[in-house]
């Protein structure tokens, strides 16, 4: 997405890609998930995707990831 600008890939797995990331107004570094396109167009990954997001977003906890965001790519990938 146009407001992240990725720094570095910090891992890759069976589903997807972490990079290492900056908000560009914001300055602040962050860890984004990109799944990887052909996990993205099985079955229904992207809703999953969409539920999982929203459900991590709900938890607060000081050892938990907080969710800041999420979405699909310009060329549709979650």
């Amino acid at each position: 997405p146009e407001q992240y600008q990725l720094i570095a890939r910090i891992s890759i797995g069976g589903m997807g890609a972490i990079y290492k990331s900056r908000h560009r107004k914001t300055n602040a570094l962050l860890a984004i998930k990109i799944l990887h396109p052909h996990v993205a167009d099985i079955g229904n990954n992207r809703q999953r995707f969409d539920r999982e997001a929203k459900a991590a977003a709900a938890l607060k906890h000081p050892n938990l990831v907080v969710v800041h965001d999420y979405g699909i790519t310009k060329k549709e990938i979650p």
